[in-house]
């Protein structure tokens, strides 16, 4: 396979330094009475996970990170959507004329994906009917961050 130096003029810079980058998925559950979950990773290893009020430092591996990169690269995260949270439709009037329509709910739960190196930042929100494969994403660093939040502690 031929290394490409171009990149898409939408992402990342083509160089930037591992630990400049921090990725931050947040989960807003929709009802102002529930806290939002959120974990922060960084490409220097150190990690958040914020749950239930309580905030949990950990530690993610450079290693950890540069492969979630080439997933988000996979996937082409860098040329998706801003925001998935409006569902948009169409509708044939009486009339015979195609209506667009746009439909957000304000109260529904979504989830913000970003990226952040240097000056880029790419942040996708989506809700339920999101991209599947960024979803799977966030689940399994939901778990990731549970896992390493209870079992290696910063500095351990």
């Amino acid at each position: 396979m031929a290394d490409e130096s171009s990149h898409v003029s939408a992402g990342p810079p083509p160089q930037y330094r591992l630990d400049a980058v921090s990725i931050t998925l947040t989960r807003h559950s929709g009802t102002p009475s529930f806290p939002v979950r959120r974990v922060s990773l960084s490409g220097a290893g150190s990690a958040t996970l914020e749950r239930d009020g309580q905030s949990l430092p950990f530690r993610y591996p450079p290693k950890d990170m540069l492969a979630l990169l080439n997933e988000l690269h996979r996937f082409r995260f860098f040329e998706l959507p801003a925001d998935y949270s409006v569902r948009y439709s169409v509708l044939l009037r009486d009339d015979g004329v195609v209506q667009n329509r746009a439909l957000r709910v304000a109260d529904a739960s979504s989830t913000s994906f970003c990226f952040a190196a240097g000056d880029f930042k790419k942040c996708v929100t989506y809700g339920s009917q999101g991209p599947r494969e960024l979803e799977e994403l966030a689940q399994r660093l939901w778990s990731e961050a549970e896992g390493l939040a209870r079992s290696r502690p910063p500095g351990k």
